[in-house]
């Protein structure tokens, strides 16, 4: 199982973390958690994959790059 955290979309603040088979699943955990659409909390939240060898800050900085790229 990998580790996801939710991340606020401002100031990459982490709110809560969880143990999940994939980021989809994490999702859907926390779309539960927040009682939230998965849609709406994409809106609201990141969701991101903490790897073992980053920091909580390393890893929301580097995916929330990617998101904006992609998003270009």
């Amino acid at each position: 199982m990998n580790r996801y955290g939710l991340f606020t979309k401002t100031s990459y603040e982490l709110i809560i973390m969880t143990h999940q088979d994939n980021i989809e699943q994490a999702k859907k955990y926390f779309a539960g958690l927040k009682q939230l659409s998965k849609e709406k909390l994409n809106e609201i939240f990141l969701v991101a994959e903490i790897k073992d060898n980053e920091t909580i800050k390393q890893s929301i900085t580097s995916r929330s790059k990617k998101i904006k790229h992609s998003n270009s």
